[in-house]
């Protein structure tokens, strides 16, 4: 993606500007060696985060084929190969206005909006190759990896294959995230409140065009990482056997909308969700419907989706410490 916030003033001058870097990148060699250094130095102080680590090796253990089993920041020898010409191959196979969704959000005029796409990508599209993406082989029993680090804690990230964008479930499922994430969550309460297991404890959903993933994370010490895996495993289990209470249950709604609600108040971060939703097939519209999708969720369908993605026999155990 390419985003651009200006003044409304500005808009004519912005667009130009915002069509120009989109339709004719000049990635000039001392910024690209600027931006590959900055890369760099981020791979290489990647164990100093083992939090980071371990959720790298959940994704290559969860996918053997499909590319979300890679790092997002890409590893060395790939990175230390890019250079002005590849970029430039890359944009000139990818990135084609003929594929494009356009997000607009601010005082503008929307005919005069149109116009001016029209004038500046009409044309430009030049049928750019798509990427071609494996499709994961069918999962079979657990799967577990572990990495030492020298650190005082052990990062444990227990993980299932999630939910599509475009799964109505998926609502569900970060119900199911809520109840069990934040201060007044299940993981926090039971584990670290309770039975002081956990320095720290999340859980999340992670969608995308393919399945994604719903993890749950902790920081344990060492000696407790039987205890904690199996509190973990047990709070997971009692999703998946017993509703969850109407109170937990409007509490994970309320923080869901209003989220939601909060993360949209910028023009930018509008446009992005518009444009990022139309090209996913969800339609410019769907943040509309986001808070009645949430208050629709009730306990039988907490647990229903529990029982469909929270199955011990399909998940795969990431551990980075001592």
């Amino acid at each position: 993606s390419v985003r651009g916030e200006f003044l409304s003033k500005h808009f004519a001058r912005a667009f130009d500007l915002f069509a120009e870097v989109l339709l004719e990148p000049a990635f000039p060699e001392g910024e690209v060696q600027r931006e590959r250094a900055v890369q760099l130095q981020a791979i290489a102080s990647r164990d100093d985060k083992p939090s980071t680590v371990a959720f790298e090796q959940l994704a290559r253990t969860m996918y053997q084929v499909h590319p979300y089993r890679l790092p997002m920041l890409g590893e060395r020898a790939t990175v230390e190969a890019l250079n002005p010409d590849r970029l430039r191959a890359f944009h000139a196979r990818h990135v084609d206005p003929a594929g494009m969704v356009l997000g607009v959000v601010g005082d503008v005029d929307a005919d005069e909006v149109v116009k001016r796409a029209r004038a500046a990508f009409s044309g430009a599209g030049r049928g750019g190759a798509r990427l071609e993406v494996p499709q994961e082989p069918p999962w079979k029993g657990r799967r577990e990896a572990k990495h030492t680090l020298k650190k005082a804690q052990t990062h444990l990230v227990l993980g299932f294959p999630g939910a599509r964008v475009t799964d109505r479930w998926r609502r569900a499922l970060d119900v199911v995230s809520t109840v069990l994430s934040g201060q007044s969550g299940r993981l926090f309460l039971e584990l670290r409140d309770k039975l002081s297991l956990a320095y720290s404890v999340s859980s999340m959903s992670v969608e995308g065009i393919d399945p994604g993933y719903f993890a749950v994370y902790m920081g344990t010490s060492p000696e407790k990482v039987e205890t904690a895996l199996a509190g973990m495993r047990r709070e997971l289990q009692r999703l998946r056997e017993e509703d969850v209470s109407e109170a937990e249950l409007s509490r994970a709604r309320e923080h869901l909308i209003g989220v939601h609600e909060i993360g949209l108040q910028r023009n930018g971060a509008r446009a992005a969700t518009m444009a990022l939703d139309a090209l996913y097939g969800l339609g410019a519209e769907a943040y509309l419907r986001y808070a009645e999708e949430v208050s629709q969720v009730d306990a039988r369908a907490v647990r229903e989706v529990a029982e469909r993605v929270l199955d011990f026999e399909t998940s795969a155990l990431s551990v980075v410490g001592p």
